[in-house]
């Protein structure tokens, strides 16, 4: 677990972590100390649900505008990676911290210049090969996801032989 345990989290993992319309799933996974980046107010997250996270997070402050810009121009950014995605990837890359996210071009970035990457499918399944969750209580933890349209998994799948198989980024 060392991998994910301090990373860095794009706004919307770390929503779906914290079971933003799914407190079945919050109940259910381990705290760990979860980061995410100030651009998250700039990300349209309202400002309640930010309320609501902040006894459970940690903000990471950006370095300098000098600095990211520094650190954009040395990576290759995808085309139609957001403003806030690109501050986020800059700022892990600064600070070498593991990012959680669901954008596959951030991922494909992150591992591109040597970076750890996880998404929540991921933590998912550590949990269980770790033995902190069951099958069954994962099976639960992603129907609750879908029932919000939080889809984890590509094609909506459910179970735990689904997520098992599961690998990203994709490639």
């Amino acid at each position: 677990m060392e991998g994910w345990y301090g990373a860095l989290f794009d706004s919307c993992s770390l929503i779906t972590q914290a079971g933003s319309g799914c407190p079945g799933a919050v109940r259910t996974v381990p705290p760990w100390p979860r980061r995410y980046h100030g651009a998250l107010e700039m990300d349209r997250v309202y400002p309640e649900t930010i309320a609501r996270l902040a006894p459970r997070i940690r903000l990471v402050e950006s370095a300098s505008a000098a600095v990211l810009a520094e650190v954009l121009e040395n990576v290759q950014v995808p085309l139609g990676l957001s403003g806030v995605d690109r501050i986020i990837l800059a700022t892990a890359i600064h600070y070498g911290m593991p990012v959680v996210t669901a954008d596959k071009k951030m991922a494909l970035t992150m591992r591109m210049v040597g970076g750890q990457v996880w998404n929540m499918a991921m933590i998912l399944q550590e949990f269980v090969l770790e033995s902190l969750i069951s099958p069954a209580e994962v099976e639960r933890i992603l129907l609750e996801l879908a029932c919000q349209n939080e889809l984890l998994i590509q094609g909506g799948e459910t179970t735990w032989v689904a997520l098992a198989a599961y690998q990203f980024p994709p490639g």
